[in-house]
């Protein structure tokens, strides 16, 4: 070759070294993957993800604690680093992940690495995988499974035009502006993997119950061109989806108009939002309380219009029920306008603490109490919910006739000058010499009080919830949240892990031992766990959905 050529091809490569410099990490992804999960530092990003998830719990068993330490020196061993070596090693400047669909449906996975020592990353790859192609270009490491891939990425980072280059991050929902990127993150393409996985006929062939969970999710799962899921590491892990379900001007991606048919699935569901998603407030439970769940969801209107939100079959089996339901009360009163139209919507389900053991006969699996709270219209609603919940006892009762079994006793709750008044339904004492079952440990009440209307499984649990609305305990909240918390979880396993352990070797076939073990692994699980948090928030243009977890300091 001549001086010339040398030249030529010098230039050249310094030139494609140059622009791969420039590039993101997914701009070296070929226009046909469908999902990209990237991260710009690694390094910072793992040492975040330390941070958060901490030490090994101090309540988990000393054996397990020890088979833990063990199996982290293992990995440690064979990864040949520790993490933070190992990723700065790999992607010191950040890597992307790319997955696209092969012409036989197979998942063809490409990679694009920034090294902090192209060397020892070079090195990892090749044992990672013997079957992986891996080409160095400039400061690029890229890997694949096929020649093929490392072409096309070769080819992507040469002309680095591509859309993943220009694709947009995520929008942060208060400000409807692209949001600073978390560490690590992914992109969708959804309009692309809702073709390829028929994910539209699932969609429509989703029964009632599930859209109605999903009621702010369905426009952005049905139309939604691109979604951005974010892992963030700190004081919290939080992961979290937005998706645009609105077109975007100018936009390739942008999702076409939805047809009649594809309006008249998904867009009714957003109607059912009581507080559009906005900012409110509940009443907070009380301490000790296993989990809260509140969803910003109307009742009603589903009952009043069934045949708007529901499939045929479903509407069907709304209108006999309601048939039914209609002559609870008798001609006075209406299911749906006086009994469900007379409680404010939106309602909030709490999880609170079983209640402990007082007599020595308690039955062994002790229940958390449940307890239904909600904001009551006037006097009327009052009348009307007791006089259905004594119907409701006196069918239940029947039923328990013609099985020979005890019925609920239902008493009078009355006002004592707390201002909580309503009624509650227990069992006959239990007199036989065994420990009484499970059921003893129910006692449904229907309880009203401060304009408040509580349905509970235990007559304590509904007076706790009272007691809250009286104290005017209050905690803001938007969209739809799922709240657990850890330490009172473990201490209701504790409670009942007699039952719980002979259930699980019964269902499982395991041991004793084993199952104990399942169960001391779980509560030092827990004990660790300040909350788990499930959100679902909409906006007019977007959706978001963030699982975040805690850890007790």
């Amino acid at each position: 070759m001549t001086s010339l050529g040398l030249r030529v091809v010098f230039a050249v490569g310094w030139l494609l070294a140059g622009v791969a410099a420039q590039v993101l990490p997914r701009g070296c992804m070929p226009d046909d993957v469908l999902v990209v999960v990237e991260a710009s530092d690694a390094v910072a990003f793992v040492g975040d993800l330390f941070v958060t998830l901490g030490a090994v719990p101090k309540d988990l068993p000393e054996t397990v604690r020890t088979e833990i330490a063990l199996g982290l020196t293992a990995i440690r061993l064979g990864l040949g680093a520790t993490p933070s070596v190992l990723a700065r090693q790999l992607a010191q400047g950040g890597f992307a992940v790319g997955l696209r669909f092969g012409k036989d449906g197979a998942v063809e996975m490409l990679l694009a690495l920034r090294p902090g020592d192209a060397k020892a990353a070079r090195a990892f790859l090749l044992k990672a995988g013997e079957a992986l192609q891996v080409v160095e270009r400039g400061e690029w490491l890229f890997a694949a499974s096929s020649g093929a891939g490392c072409d096309a990425l070769l080819a992507q980072v040469a002309a680095p035009n591509g859309r993943w280059a220009k694709w947009p991050g995520a929008v942060d929902l208060a400000t409807n502006a692209v949001a600073a990127e978390s560490p690590l993150r992914a992109y969708l393409d959804l309009k692309a993997l809702r073709a390829h996985g028929g994910l539209d006929q699932k969609l429509a062939n989703m029964v009632g119950a599930v859209r109605f969970l999903l009621a702010p999710m369905l426009p952005a799962l049905w139309s939604a061109p691109r979604a951005t899921i974010e892992l963030h590491a700190g004081a919290s892990l939080r992961l979290t989806m937005r998706a645009e379900q609105a077109p975007v001007a100018g936009d390739a991606n942008a999702s076409t108009p939805m047809a009649a048919g594809d309006v008249a699935v998904v867009l009714p569901w957003r109607e059912l939002l009581v507080a559009g998603q906005k900012e409110r407030t509940i009443i907070a439970p009380p301490d000790g309380a296993l989990a809260v769940l509140s969803l910003d969801r109307s009742v009603r209107k589903l009952l009043e219009q069934p045949e708007h939100f529901l499939l045929p079959a479903e509407v069907t089996q709304v209108q006999a029920f309601l048939a039914v339901a209609d002559q609870l009360d008798g001609p006075r009163s209406s299911f749906v306008t006086d009994l469900v139209g007379g409680l404010v919507a939106p309602f909030t389900l709490y999880v609170l603490a079983p209640t402990p053991p007082f007599l020595s006969d308690a039955p062994l699996l002790l229940l958390p109490g449940i307890a239904l709270l909600a904001r009551t219209q006037n006097a009327q609603s009052e009348r009307v919910l007791s006089r259905t919940a004594q119907v409701f006892l006196l069918i239940g009762n029947a039923e328990r006739a013609q099985r020979h079994e005890a019925p609920f006793v239902l008493r009078k709750v009355n006002d004592l000058g707390d201002g909580v008044h309503g009624l509650t339904a227990t069992l006959p004492e239990w007199r036989k010499q065994t420990l009484p079952p499970t059921e003893y440990g129910i006692e449904p009440s229907l309880l009203f009080g401060f304009d408040h209307m509580v349905l509970a499984s235990n007559l304590a649990a509904a007076q706790a919830m009272l007691l809250q609305v009286k104290n005017g305990a209050q905690q803001a909240l938007s969209g739809d949240v799922l709240l657990l918390h850890g330490m009172p979880i473990a201490a209701a396993v504790e409670q009942s892990q007699r039952p719980l352990l002979l259930a699980r070797m019964l269902d499982e076939g395991e041991s004793e031992a084993t199952a104990n073990r399942f169960y001391e692994i779980a509560k030092g699980l827990l004990r660790a766990l300040d909350f788990l948090a499930l959100r679902m928030h909409a906006s007019a243009s977007h959706t978001s959905f963030e699982i975040e977890l805690r850890r007790r300091s």
